[in-house]
């Protein structure tokens, strides 16, 4: 049994989603709280206001992305658009458009990208 406080109740109640590394899917996504992204997805995902999205090293996702703060470590052909932040990590293959708030590329970082620095 566990013993609740404060601090195990709000453990308890943080949602988040994960799609993991193996899995296939194509389609349109809507996600509405905190996610990750580990496996091969092909069309539109878009994130739920301030719900961060994290694109795992091991994601290869072929299409678009909205969100307001994301961070790629993965593979990603295709449109961002980032209404905040946009992180891209030293491991992150990125090639296509991006439309975004605030940029950083990590160095190592492979990117090939038309870019703009405000979203849309």
């Amino acid at each position: 049994m566990i013993k609740m406080n404060q601090e195990t109740e709000v453990l308890v109640r943080q949602e988040y989603n994960l799609f993991g590394q193996k899995s296939k899917a194509t389609g349109t996504f809507h996600f509405f709280n905190t996610t990750h992204l580990s496996g091969d997805i092909e069309g539109e995902i878009t994130m739920d206001a301030e719900a961060p999205l994290t694109i795992e090293s091991s994601a290869y996702i072929r299409g678009l992305i909205k969100g307001s703060r994301i961070e790629i470590f993965g593979k990603i052909e295709g449109s961002i658009n980032c209404s905040e932040l946009l992180i891209i990590h030293s491991s992150a293959i990125v090639s296509g458009e991006i439309i975004a708030k605030n940029l950083i590329v990590r160095p190592g970082a492979i990117v090939n990208m038309e870019c703009q620095t405000e979203a849309r």
